[in-house]
């Protein structure tokens, strides 16, 4: 179960890069925009992409320690006009407001509730379960909207909890044992013990 989830992950990512990628060429531009006035959506993501040129420049103007974690308002205040609290692509937004360092503090916090919930799969534990699906979800969810490192955002604080659930399962839960398997041909030992 926990290899679907994570190759439906790797999906969703690999069909978001494409797209990405495949707009850039003029052709494949021409029938994306075709499909996405059928379907009443525009190429810019209802503005979005807009929001992540900006998100890049800013990037590339402090790329180590990012602008801080001040809702944005000093950033968005510099380079657009417009007000926004989030850059809606929480990779880009983690980014902007705390550089390299928050994406490898991020990164490492990341892989931590990985392995655990990699443990806690392989010892049949039900946190794995609430764990593992939402995680994915959440990931793919910050392609448009920003979810990560924001204390007031329900998923956030879903993911510290779901984090200290999987710590507190690990430490105290006892693990699903299997009934054990007897042999077939086990008899008792003629000794007698005296």
């Amino acid at each position: 179960r926990m290899i679907t989830y994570a190759l439906s992950g790797v999906t969703a990512f690999v069909l978001l890069g494409g797209i990405a990628y495949l707009n850039q060429r003029p052709d494949v531009a021409l029938v994306l925009n075709l499909f996405f006035k059928i379907t009443g959506r525009d190429m810019t993501l209802t503005g979005r992409t807009e929001l992540w040129a900006v998100a890049i420049e800013a990037i590339k103007q402090r790329p180590i320690l990012g602008w801080s974690f001040d809702s944005l308002n000093t950033v968005l205040g510099r380079f657009h006009e417009m007000s926004y609290a989030q850059f809606h692509n929480g990779y880009l937004d983690l980014a902007v407001r705390g550089g390299t360092v928050g994406w490898l503090l991020f990164g490492l916090v990341f892989m931590r509730f990985m392995f655990m919930a990699w443990v806690a799969y392989r010892r049949k534990l039900q946190s794995a379960v609430v764990a593992v699906p939402f995680v994915l979800t959440w990931m793919a969810g910050n392609f448009t909207e920003a979810s990560f490192v924001r204390e007031t955002h329900l998923l956030w604080q879903f993911f510290v909890f779901t984090f200290f659930l999987l710590s507190w399962d690990l430490c105290f839960a006892k693990t699903r044992a299997e009934p054990p398997v007897l042999a077939r041909n086990m008899r008792a030992s003629p000794k007698i013990i005296r």
